[in-house]
């Protein structure tokens, strides 16, 4: 099955397709001169590296998307990015798995379609037209260059190419739609009957030795969190960026764009004749090159395009297959391509296609990017490249020295750094600020630093900050004074009260309807709230509060002549007693042509994503997955 679709997306039809929609794009060669160094690593899959960098990418993406789809309802402080880690990283080994298996299974996504595809992404347009400024600065903004993002979404197609062949392989039988639309299609008979909080509340009280009782048998949910201040010096890198001088970032810009000018890009066009089951092979290079003499004797090549080429996307544009970058089309293609002149045509050559020549239409040289827009880059990047190796240095010597040091202050002037002193915080740590990082949280509360009163390990909070800390003042919890707890205490003990004696009621309904009592004659007795639905479906189940609708088709049908019950404490804190009395099936013959093709569709797709997922968990069993 991969063969056949890697088969697929190399015939002809594939790369007009790419070709014809392929325009003017560049991608700066500037990049190569961005590339991320001394990045450790932090896992491998079979082999291939999942790198700290790359996880605190995703991590801070993770957390833009959460900020994105929460806009105001959500403090920025309260993400947790110590607790994302985790699952982020279970996504990237996931993402490895399936990259390995596009790889062992010989699929191919050329850089030409990944060109294309970002071209069209709207997020880099602007007016409709795709600009290159646009998508730099987004990309950059994100945390990556434009040949990283490049590759990524290259893999990621990779393994949207592998998920969707193994997907497509799963289908729905007439059964399958049956069985589904006998559960869709249900009708159900329910009744319920409601008990509110305010009427429950009316029943309970709670006195004051109650609560008194409750604060006494359990002093320990009544403290103070335990506080501290902690003496710390903190290394950033971007303390030992240096002075760059003019000159320098003009030198390195220059090597940039000598680069740059080395590359460029191809417009094609060709001719092509196929060679289908039985075509003699000679006969039809002779057509070809019948063709290619014509066109030397000053025919026009996109007229005997339009006639003679089997490239149906490519002849209506004259033979036009747009732009390559050396990488679109196969190795001979190229090669021959490389070595036309403006406007030249070359002699017959054979791909698996068939017998092709091909015309050189324009060369279009790499957009250099001006000084100025660079000059900013080029310059963090320089002070990068020369600050790195001395924080690395710093880092190791504060190591080093700060684990048998008495103190910090010996510390900090030995390596000439700089002691703070925090504020009071607990183990809940702050809202901002540095000590609102969870892994220098969990160090300041370890014994090493609360009870043997020595210096921490130092932390690397990132690949470009660390932390070494030491206690300052330490507050222990204490025991909060009842007054200071009994209003709250009060409410908390009469809440759980309520909800306890509307439980313990609605289950004594439950019972007394059980043995034969009307649910309806409960309620008017209670003074419940009753409601009562005949033939309900799920495509007029918003009739129904949503709670109550999906405890009531969660509940088996019941036996002819009875009926099935539950008790459910609601989230509004109500407590609700459901009665399903009969449950007719739905059927296939009462859904329309239209929605059962769209039911298929559905079925479809969720057994793909079963097969997907125990595809996943058999590539995790094989794999060989190592923790750094």
């Amino acid at each position: 099955m991969l063969q056949q679709i890697r088969s697929n997306l190399q015939g002809i039809v594939a790369r007009v397709i790419i070709g014809l929609l392929t325009i003017p794009f560049v991608l700066w060669g500037v990049d190569a001169f961005f590339l991320d160094s001394g990045n450790p690593d932090i896992a491998k899959v079979n082999g291939e590296p999942i790198s700290e960098l790359e996880l605190n990418q995703q991590v801070y993406r993770q957390r833009q998307q959460m900020l994105a789809r929460m806009g105001d309802k959500i403090d920025a402080s309260q993400i947790d990015e110590a607790m994302l880690r985790g699952p982020v990283l279970e996504r990237l080994i996931q993402q490895r798995l399936f990259e390995s298996a596009a790889d062992s299974g010989d699929l191919f996504i050329s850089g030409a379609m990944v060109d294309r595809l970002i071209l069209q992404q709207s997020d880099f347009q602007d007016d409709g037209v795709f600009s290159p400024q646009r998508f730099e600065a987004l990309v950059r903004g994100s945390g990556m260059t434009p040949v990283h993002y490049k590759e990524a979404m290259r893999k990621q197609l990779l393994v949207s190419q592998l998920l969707s062949g193994y997907a497509a392989t799963e289908f729905i039988t007439q059964a399958d739609l049956e069985l589904a639309a006998r559960i869709s299609g249900q009708k159900r008979d329910v009744e319920y009957a409601l008990m509110t909080v305010e009427q429950a509340a009316q029943k309970v009280s709670i006195d004051e030795e109650e609560v008194n009782s409750y604060y006494h048998a359990h002093p320990e949910e009544f403290v103070t969190q335990e506080t501290v201040s902690v003496e710390y010096i903190q290394l950033r890198l971007e303390d030992f960026y240096p002075e760059i001088g003019e000159s320098e970032v003009r030198a390195a810009y220059d090597v940039s764009v000598a680069d740059m000018e080395l590359g460029s890009r191809r417009r094609a066009a060709h001719i092509l004749l196929e060679l289908g089951d039985g075509d003699d092979d000679e006969q039809v290079r002779q057509q070809i090159e019948t063709i290619a003499s014509r066109i030397a004797a000053g025919e026009e090549f996109s007229e005997l395009a339009r006639e003679y080429s089997d490239d149906i996307g490519s002849a209506q544009m004259g033979g036009d297959l747009g732009y390559s970058d050396g990488t679109a089309f196969p190795d001979i293609f190229e090669s021959t391509l490389a070595e036309l002149e403006l406007g030249e045509v070359s002699a017959a050559i054979k791909t698996d296609a068939g017998w092709h020549v091909v015309k050189l239409v324009e060369v279009e040289q790499a957009e250099v990017p001006t000084y100025a827009s660079r000059r900013e880059d080029i310059l963090s990047q320089l002070q990068l490249d020369k600050a790195e190796p001395m924080y690395a240095v710093k880092l190791e010597e504060l190591k080093d020295i700060s684990f048998n040091a008495p103190d910090l202050t010996s510390v900090a002037e030995q390596l000439a750094l700089e002691t703070k002193t925090s504020d009071m915080f607990s183990r809940a740590g702050m809202a901002t600020g540095l000590f609102a990082e969870k892994r220098l949280l969990a160090e300041a509360f370890t014994s090493v630093v609360l009870d043997q009163a020595v210096n921490s390990e130092v932390v690397e909070i990132s690949p470009t900050m660390a932390v070494v800390l030491r206690l300052a003042e330490r507050k222990p919890s204490e025991q909060i004074p009842f007054a200071e707890v009994n209003e709250r205490l009060t409410e908390r003990l009469r809440t759980e009260k309520t909800t306890a004696f509307m439980v313990q009621r609605a289950e004594d309904i439950h019972v007394a309807v059980q043995g034969g009592q009307l649910l309806s004659v409960m309620a008017d007795n209670e003074g419940l709230e009753y409601a009562q639905f005949r033939e309900i479906g799920r495509d007029n189940i918003a009739e129904m509060p949503r709670e109550i609708a999906t405890v009531a088709f969660q509940l088996s049908p019941p036996a002819e002549g009875g009926s099935n019950y539950a008790v459910k404490a609601l989230a509004d804190g109500n407590v609700v007693v459901v009665a399903v009395n009969k449950v007719e099936p739905g059927s296939l013959a009462d859904i329309d042509t239209a929605s059962q093709e769209n039911m298929r569709r559905l079925l479809a797709r969720y057994r793909g994503e079963r097969a997907i997922e125990g595809y996943r968990a058999s590539l995790q069993e094989t794999a060989d997955i190592k923790m750094m």
